[in-house]
């Protein structure tokens, strides 16, 4: 006869009670980790105010450095008007601070679309002028 072995549980023990302690392990991590990413979260979110100034920034960079426009004009400058025209109304929905320049840079963009070459020289003067009030 072979002997068997069997494994018995202490009196009193019952299989499978650990839960209720892996439960409220995870419960405290997950309600840990939202009380440190939560408030990490909202104070690191930019302002729209600050959004907005962004866009508006960024469109001046992108204007300053675009040449004076001639015949020739090149893809990067035509790209770098329309990213401005883009970020300048981006900017004016969050802040109407910021018409103007969205209004100048939209003078620009439609004069390069239609080969007006006086319209996209003073309008990026005019934008250019605007952008010196945001530095």
């Amino acid at each position: 006869m072979a002997a068997t072995s069997t494994l018995r549980q202490p009196a009193g023990h019952r299989r499978g009670r650990h839960w209720p302690i892996v439960l409220a392990a995870v419960l405290g991590l997950v309600a840990g980790a939202g009380a440190v990413a939560g408030p990490w979260y909202w104070s690191t979110r930019p302002s729209i105010e600050g959004t907005a100034q962004a866009d508006a920034r960024t469109a001046c960079l992108a204007l300053g450095r675009v040449g004076p426009v001639t015949a020739d004009v090149r893809n990067p400058q035509a790209h770098r008007i329309r990213a401005a025209a883009e970020l300048s109304s981006a900017a004016a929905e969050l802040d109407a601070r910021y018409g103007s320049l969205a209004e100048q840079a939209q003078i620009v963009d439609a004069g390069l679309a239609t080969f007006n070459l006086e319209a996209v020289n003073s309008g990026l003067r005019r934008a250019r002028e605007l952008c010196t009030g945001l530095t």
